[in-house]
């Protein structure tokens, strides 16, 4: 509440449960509420979507049903579909709408890149300042990365200038009741150490997470061949 949120934005943020910013949340809002750029460097899993979501939502004009608010990130699963008001897409599909008339740009009032370094990484960073540069100058512009690649603050200098830096050390990116082990394998006997985890340790659900979809259909069948379900 002392941040100066949107009433019905608060209302949303009390009635799912939360009652504490994150450290990316209580420094990144009030300059989003402000009108600034910013320049988020935190890690995954430290809060940033509502970071840049919760101060956005609050500033939209809940009466003008343009496309107001555009979220650039890396993979489809991280979109949403929300309404034309608030536009989540990856790059290249942004870039096809744009170009084919679809989407228009005119009265955007901020733009955020998510996984900024990500995006960098899958080859998306010439989408990214096509759309970037397609944006009105008083477009609001948040950039969140975990890592700064020399790219990217090629980006942030051309397009976010005079930008707040909200910097997370990476220490916080986790919750303490959340414990974690890296098991060092050859690419060959990852199948063996995981099925050899799943029979061990007394795991009801698990979430496993490989690099393609393709790969994520082959170890879920040779998982099941192993009898997991």
């Amino acid at each position: 509440a002392e941040l100066g949120l949107d009433p019905a934005v608060l209302e949303a943020v009390r009635s799912v449960g939360y009652e504490t910013p994150s450290p990316i949340q209580a420094q990144a809002i009030p300059v989003l509420l402000e009108g600034h750029h910013l320049l988020g460097i935190a890690q995954t899993g430290t809060g940033k979507t509502a970071a840049f979501a919760l101060p956005l939502l609050s500033r939209i004009d809940a009466d003008d049903l343009s496309a107001q608010i555009l979220v650039l990130t890396p993979t489809r699963e991280l979109a949403l579909n929300r309404g034309a008001q608030v536009i989540v897409g990856t790059p290249g599909r942004l870039l096809d709408h744009l170009r084919r008339g679809k989407l228009k740009l005119n009265n955007i009032k901020a733009l955020v890149l998510d996984e900024a370094d990500e995006m960098l990484r899958m080859g998306f960073i010439d989408d990214v300042e096509a759309i970037l540069a397609a944006t009105p100058d008083s477009c609001q512009r948040a950039l969140f990365s975990a890592t700064m690649p020399p790219a990217i603050a090629r980006v942030a200098n051309t397009y976010l200038s005079d930008a707040r830096e909200v910097k997370i050390k990476s220490e916080t990116r986790t919750v303490e009741r959340i414990s974690q082990f890296v098991l060092p394998t050859f690419g060959d006997r990852k199948l063996d150490a995981l099925t050899r985890i799943l029979e061990v340790e007394p795991i009801d659900a698990a979430i496993i997470f490989v690099r393609t979809k393709a790969e994520t259909t082959l170890l879920a069948e040779k998982l099941a061949a192993r009898g997991h379900s």
